[in-house]
């Protein structure tokens, strides 16, 4: 499992900067990405929870502007960037 979430992590960390979605590194099982501008990152959280896909959002200074994403199986990752490339190239 360790192995797994690792490359998932990896993979999923390229696939979002590949989609202007910037993450620091990570040693846990989750990124914290940056939603591009000019997508406000409450309109992204929207948009994947309507897809039935959860992240977590946070209101708060700082942290307003970035989705908290957890490193899931190969096939939830590609469902999240297939998502999130419709919803970020409307």
């Amino acid at each position: 499992t360790w192995r797994t979430v690792r490359q998932q992590r990896s993979w999923l960390k390229s696939a979002l900067g590949n989609l202007g979605m910037q993450a620091p590194d990570s040693q846990s099982n989750f990124l914290l990405a940056r939603v591009p501008a000019p997508h406000a990152a409450a309109a992204v959280y929207q948009a994947l929870k309507e897809a039935g896909i959860l992240v977590r959002y946070f209101k708060i200074p700082g942290l307003d502007h970035s989705l908290r994403i957890t490193v899931g199986t190969p096939d939830e990752n590609q469902q999240l960037i297939a998502s999130l490339t419709a919803i970020l190239r409307k």
